[in-house]
């Protein structure tokens, strides 16, 4: 009787990488700003002030940042017309003095102790790395510390020396080594892990920093600045109520710490808790009336609340006390829009771009109120003259010269446009808007390629304008120039992950890693809510499920974009990729036929063929390959695809054009290498065909399949333990497929291992109680290892199973006679000549 091999099953079908398009919608970014400044309670005025402390604590001290003085940055700055939402994030990073413990943990070190020469030699060391650090030589510190680590490797005060001298060197990560090695010698010294969490911070490694941070408050509750910034850093993962326990923490150690009111308010904003937020700003400007970040917080909260006037009451208030605050014009001017009057806030934002020229959030605030403003002939005129008298006083007013610019523009008078244009980069050569409007004009006059010179050099000014990366990008589509396009594209995702237009164009809504960023569930969750009813949304929501392998929940998202759309194409292809991956080819057919129809494209059409190989329709598969690869020669999958069912069909020639012309394309093609070798093994090519697997092996060492059919080849080549080491490789990879328990157990049979075999088969049923092969195998294995009565019990429980057959009582009798048991095996006889006859 012939051993039955489970043939290998056939590459799954290839998926397409489109997604949909997007609805264009401006999201803003939460950004909390940190300081890395180091030095015992340093509070510098401007900039980053940096001390070395003696106990080596990396310390930081506020920093200036648009606010000036103190630190802290608007969260959603520059501001959308649809999240205003701004806050301000204190962060106080001062030196925490701490006793050095003894490496016993016998505490500090008395004036009694009589170090040793070789204590002393250290501690010069030490010190004067830490003047050499201080005054900015950080490498010859480092040459001072590195032979004490190679001396003691658990000198801690070393290696957190070296740590903060290479944070100095902006050499982060080997900041963040030292550090850590610092924090597990000495996981009782807060400083270690406070540093550890600033060179984390500076890497961006945000778990890392609030590791760092609970393990600084575990060894120091009492720290206060690194509760502070544990809360900040929690903020920054969107852990609200953790963040506002660690500020109440530092306000129970300091109830008048300014810097955790405010930050306390942020986060009580942050969880919708308005009430608490304003109270918690309040509190602060009762302790510093000054305080610029209160104030912002509080004037951006207010407005936020729909309390204009009280927001321009606040704000004005923080523009006396910084009168060249951009963000603070800016919420000034909407302020006053909210309130009706349109030309005061125009004045508001004339002197924020004063202050910012380029400021493209600004200037798009600026042009709804002019549109709003000049939406009437008369409110035209008043806003020309308005901006003409402005010119006639200060001729070199820039702004007011683009703005006259901008209102003949709109007024169909390009030519006027044109020249105060000129006039405003006269002044200010470096005003990008200016390029940028003069451009439109051309491009609408039909210099597309004058036109693109233009977006350029606005791009040179600022390279992350997007205003003018989207105007290079759509010139470059209307001048059929798609790849630039493309890459202009995805150079404003880079600037903006939530450009919607950015990703529409790109083919990809939701941002992947192949794009360089990640899916971001709640921003697709926000852009429904704003919008339920595109159709594009829903097919992008069902992108997200199917990449996290949610196919019910996918199929759901299609079918509510094609319920919105049935014309839509992404969705109905997409939908039915998904219904042939879940074993519905024939309704996937459908969709792909609709999506033909729709545009008959290279990869929808090998998505097609695959279906059709699903149903059995060979014929119409391989004419849909044929017209696959007549259009893309080179299309690598399409090749593979064909040259598998050309090999199933029997045509070994055909086949082998394809995938030897697969593998000249693409030399790391894995699926081309493994049905070549399948291909060579039935030409009789058996160390070709060895070579071929072995390649794909090294291409996937994770595809067990690869693996079995190795083991099988080797089998035959007398080669049997390598085979079982092969299909052994083979079951570590995966032990839920029978085909693999059948292919071992082949194999032991061929080696005499009969009951090893047994053991295999029972495996392979075990996983497949259908398994036919599994069955037969086994019955074979259990006869020639000689075990009549396991193989008389098998074959009872086979007539059990599946019922008596003639063949099946036939043989159970030639089992039964083995066994002497005559009687029995007569009736078996019987049995089936009965059912012969």
């Amino acid at each position: 009787m012939d051993v039955m091999t489970s043939s290998s099953p056939s590459a799954p079908a290839p998926r397409e990488s489109t997604r949909a398009m997007p609805v264009r919608r401006m999201r803003v970014n939460v950004n909390l700003c940190r300081d890395r400044a180091m030095g015992p309670n340093v509070h510098a005025k401007e900039g980053r002030v940096k001390y070395l402390t003696p106990s080596f604590m990396l310390a930081s001290s506020l920093v200036g940042s648009v606010h000036g003085a103190v630190i802290g940055t608007i969260a959603g700055w520059p501001p959308s017309p649809t999240e205003r939402n701004q806050d301000i994030s204190l962060i106080n990073r001062s030196a925490q003095w701490l006793p050095r413990q003894s490496k016993e943990g016998q505490g500090m070190q008395t004036r009694g102790d009589v170090p040793d020469a070789g204590e002393v030699a250290r501690k010069k060391a030490l010190a004067s790395a830490i003047e050499l650090s201080r005054r900015g030589m950080s490498e010859r510190a480092l040459e001072r510390l590195a032979p004490l680590v190679v001396k003691d490797p658990k000198d801690a005060d070393a290696w957190s020396g070296i740590g903060i001298a290479c944070m100095r060197m902006g050499e982060y990560e080997e900041a963040a080594d030292a550090l850590q090695k610092a924090g597990e010698l000495e996981p009782g010294n807060s400083s270690h892990w406070y540093n550890l969490s600033i060179a984390a911070a500076e890497l961006g490694a945000i778990d890392l920093e609030i590791s760092a941070l609970k393990r600084a408050v575990e060894a120091n509750p009492n720290s206060v600045n690194a509760w502070n910034n544990l809360g900040v850093a929690l903020q920054l993962v969107a852990r609200y109520e953790e963040a506002v326990g660690c500020f109440d923490r530092v306000l129970q150690l300091d109830p008048e710490d300014v810097r955790a009111w405010s930050n306390k308010g942020v986060a009580h904003r942050h969880i919708g808790q308005h009430d608490e937020a304003m109270e918690a700003y309040t509190k602060a400007l009762k302790l510093d009336v000054a305080n610029i970040d209160a104030l912002t917080n509080q004037a951006f909260l207010f407005h936020e609340m729909g309390q204009c006037h009280e927001a321009l009451d606040a704000v004005n208030g923080l523009l006396r006390l910084r009168p060249n605050d951009v963000p603070g014009w800016y919420l000034r001017a909407e302020c006053l829009s909210d309130i009706g009057d349109v030309v005061k806030a125009c004045e508001s934002l004339d002197r924020a771009l004063s202050l910012d020229p380029n400021a493209e959030v600004v200037w798009a605030l600026k042009e709804r109120l002019l549109k709003e403003a000049t939406s009437t002939p008369e409110g035209m005129q008043s806003m020309v003259g308005r901006y003409e008298a402005e010119v006639k006083v200060s001729p070199f007013n820039f702004q007011a010269w683009l703005t006259l610019a901008l209102l003949m523009e709109w007024s169909g008078e390009d030519l006027q446009a044109k020249e105060y244009l000129v006039k405003a980069r006269d002044i200010n050569p470096y005003l990008t808007k200016s390029y940028i409007e003069e451009g439109r004009i051309l491009k609408r006059e039909g210099s597309k390629e004058t036109a693109l010179e233009l977006f350029d050099v606005a791009i040179g000014i600022k390279a992350d304008s997007e205003v003018a990366l989207e105007e290079r990008a759509e010139t470059l589509e209307d001048l059929g120039r798609g790849d630039e396009a493309l890459a202009t594209y995805r150079r404003i995702i880079t600037i903006n992950p939530q450009n919607y237009v950015a990703w529409s164009k790109v083919g990809v809504l939701v941002p992947s890693d192949a794009e360089g960023g990640e899916v971001d569930p709640a921003w697709l969750a926000e852009a429904l809510e704003a919008d339920p009813d595109n159709y594009a949304l829903w097919t992008s929501k069902g992108a997200l499920a199917e990449g996290e392998g949610r196919l019910d929940e996918a199929l759901e998202h299609y079918e509510k974009a094609l319920e919105l759309n049935p014309e839509y194409r992404e969705a109905r292809m997409r939908r039915g990729v998904v219904l042939l991956n879940t074993g519905r080819a024939e309704e996937a057919i459908e969709d792909l036929d609709l999506a033909l129809e729709a545009k008959a494209e290279p990869a929808t059409r090998l998505m097609h063929a695959v279906g059709l190989l699903e149903l059995d329709r060979v014929e119409e598969a391989i004419k849909a390959l044929d017209a696959t690869i007549a259009e893309v020669p080179d299309m690598v999958e399409a090749l593979v695809k064909r040259g598998e069912v050309l090999f199933q069909t029997g045509d070994l020639d055909g086949s082998a054009r394809d995938l030897d012309h697969a593998i000249e394309v693409d030399p790391e093609m894995k699926e081309a290498y493994k049905t070549r070798g399948l291909l060579r093994l039935q030409r009789g090519d058996l160390e070709a065909a060895l070579a071929d697997l072995e390649r794909a092996a090294e291409l996937d060492p994770e595809d067990p399949e690869i693996y079995t059919v190795m083991g099988n080849l080797l089998a035959e080549m007398d080669r049997v333990e390598e085979a079982l080491e092969s299909h052994d490789k083979a079951l570590a990879l995966r032990d839920d497929w029978d085909v693999l328990y059948i292919n071992r157990g082949n194999t032991l049979i061929l080696a005499g291992r009969y009951r090893e075999a047994v053991v295999s088969y029972d495996m392979a049923l075990e996983v497949n109680p259908e398994s036919e092969p599994a069955r037969i195998n086994k019955e074979i294995a259990l006869e020639e290892a000689g075990e009549k009565e396991a193989l008389v019990a098998f074959l009872r429980s086979e007539v059990v199973r599946g019922g008596r057959t003639a063949d099946l009582s036939l043989r159970l009798g030639s089992a039964l006679e083995a066994t002497d048991q005559i009687g029995p095996a007569l009736a078996e006889y019987d049995e089936g000549l009965a059912i012969t006859d």
